[in-house]
């Protein structure tokens, strides 16, 4: 095999701890390859095998949060545009300087199915996770404004 491959596993919590077993090896780039490349091309860091943690250059560790599933039919209508503009406007963008905030991506599918792909990039797994569902509220309401014609964007 050359080139990049994914590898499918169900991890399962037993009495003595986590019991992990392979189910697929698809030869081709997988649903975490994607998140995974966009952090590395944001934050320029490295994945240090030994300790199972990603590191921006300045030593610091990096988490992310992803999702290529985030739909809601409210969101039908919104542009990549009204998008970006929202991220901005709530400061959620990703900040090169604090290698913190949000990337958009799978923006084709917003229009007309209220579809997106999300990752958020944080120095601490909960930072992402609070990234992440900060995102979804802020998406949440925006929405909601556009539908009564409330919307500050």
């Amino acid at each position: 095999m050359l080139g990049r491959f994914s590898v499918d596993f169900v991890s399962v919590r037993t009495p003595s701890g986590w019991r992990h077993f392979g189910l697929e090896v698809n030869l081709r780039k997988g649903g975490t390859t994607h998140p995974y490349m966009m952090l590395q091309f944001l934050t320029d860091g490295v994945f240090d095998e030994s300790s199972g943690l990603y590191h921006a250059p300045t030593g610091q560790p990096c988490y992310y949060y992803a999702s290529d599933n985030l739909q809601h039919a409210e969101y039908r209508g919104l542009t990549p545009d009204d998008l970006i503009d929202i991220a901005v406007d709530r400061s959620l963008h990703f900040h090169a300087t604090t290698q913190e905030g949000v990337v958009f991506h799978l923006l084709g599918a917003l229009p007309e199915f209220g579809k997106l792909g999300v990752v958020c990039i944080a120095r601490t797994r909960d930072r992402a996770n609070e990234l992440y569902q900060e995102t979804i509220r802020t998406l949440d309401e925006e929405a909601a404004a556009r539908a009564t014609g409330l919307s500050g964007s």
